[in-house]
C-alpha cells in the first residue's frame, strides 16, 4: 500500500508540475511573439513618464528652436529687401535705357602743345553733356548705361607739325586719325567716327600716339579739336 501511495503521489504531483509548465508556457507564448517582432525592428518603446521626466531638456531644445527660427525669419526679410531693391535697380535702369538721353560734346579750348605719347587729351569745355558721362577734369568718358554708342573725335593742327591720336576703350585701341600739313600756316583737321558697344563703367577717351611732342589747335571761338558721343540704343538688364 506504501509503494502504490508513493507511486500514485508521484504520478500526481509530476501531472501537476508538468500541468502548471504547460500553463506557463501557454500564457507565455503571446509575450514571446508580441517581444520578437520588437526587438528584431530595434525599437523598445520608453518607460512610463519618460517624457514628464526630460522637462528641463525639452526646454532647451524650444528655446534652440526658436531662436533659429527667428534667424531664419531675419533672413528671409533681408533677403526680400535685397530682392525689392535689386528690383527697383534693374526697373529704373530699365527707364533710364527707354527714356535717358546720354550725350556729348566737348571740344578743346586752348592751343595744346608738346603732347607726349598715349597721353590723353583733355577736352575741357563741352556743349552739351546730358547723362553727366564726360569729364572735362581727366577728358575721360565713363559709359552710364550699357548700349550702342556713336563715338567721334576731331583733330586740327598746322604749321607743318603731324598730329596723330586713336579712340581708347578701358586702353585698348579702337579707331585711329591723323592730320598732315604740307606747309607753314596750312590747317589741316582729321578725325574719325566709330559706332560701338559699350558697357556701363567703361572709359572712352582720345589719346596721341606715333610721335611725341605733338600740338593740337584749338580756341574758344573756333573749335577744330572735337570728343562726341551719344547713345543710339540702350541694353535692358534683365
Amino acid at each position: 500500500k506504501s509503494v502504490f501511495t508513493y507511486i500514485q503521489i508521484t504520478l500526481f504531483h509530476s501531472t501537476y508540475n508538468m500541468s502548471i509548465s504547460i500553463q506557463v508556457l501557454l500564457l507565455g507564448l503571446p509575450v514571446l511573439f508580441v517581444a520578437l517582432p520588437v526587438a528584431y525592428s530595434g525599437y523598445l518603446p520608453p518607460p512610463d513618464n519618460y517624457y514628464g521626466n526630460q522637462g528641463s531638456a525639452c526646454t532647451c531644445d524650444e528655446s534652440r528652436v526658436t531662436d533659429l527660427m527667428e534667424r531664419v525669419d531675419r533672413l528671409e526679410r533681408n533677403a526680400g529687401r535685397e530682392k525689392t531693391d535689386r528690383d527697383n535697380l534693374v526697373r529704373k535702369r530699365r527707364q533710364d535705357v527707354n527714356t535717358g538721353v546720354v550725350a556729348f560734346t566737348a571740344y578743346l579750348n586752348h592751343f595744346a602743345q608738346n603732347l607726349a605719347i598715349d597721353q590723353t587729351v583733355i577736352f575741357d569745355m563741352t556743349l552739351i553733356n546730358e547723362g553727366q558721362g564726360y569729364d572735362v577734369t581727366t577728358g575721360k568718358f565713363t559709359v552710364p548705361v550699357d548700349g550702342i554708342y556713336l563715338i567721334s573725335f576731331f583733330l586740327e593742327t598746322k604749321n607743318i607739325e603731324d598730329a596723330a591720336a586713336k579712340l581708347v576703350v578701358d586702353g585698348v585701341n579702337q579707331l585711329d586719325a591723323v592730320a598732315e600739313p604740307e606747309h607753314i600756316e596750312q590747317n589741316v583737321q582729321g578725325g574719325n567716327v566709330a559706332v560701338l558697344k559699350l558697357l556701363e563703367g567703361q572709359k572712352v577717351w582720345v589719346a596721341v600716339y606715333v610721335t611725341g611732342k605733338q600740338s593740337l589747335e584749338g580756341f574758344r571761338t573756333f573749335r577744330f579739336t572735337t570728343f562726341s558721343g551719344v547713345l543710339l540704343q540702350g541694353m535692358p538688364i534683365y
